[in-house]
């Protein structure tokens, strides 16, 4: 018979990359069940939310230094 709890699951960790904090529900029960969750967001993002990020990445200052990225039309 298989396990129905959390810590049988097949997730090691959970990526979240954008708006995190619209996602802060999600994020509460994530800890809860003991997933480990790497937050990629902007400086805005509340602090609370940071803090219950197991790592955040502030995606600010590298999408500032970024090359430009070309979409799907390769030059010859």
């Amino acid at each position: 018979m298989p396990s129905t709890s959390h810590a049988s699951a097949a997730v090691d960790a959970v990526a979240i990359v954008g708006d995190i904090a619209s996602l802060h529900p999600l994020i509460v029960r994530l800890n809860a069940a003991g997933v480990p969750v790497l937050g990629f967001g902007t400086s805005p993002t509340p602090d609370d939310v940071k803090a219950r990020c197991h790592e955040f990445v502030d995606l600010s200052h590298s999408l500032e230094e970024q090359a430009p990225v070309y979409s799907g039309k390769h030059r010859a």
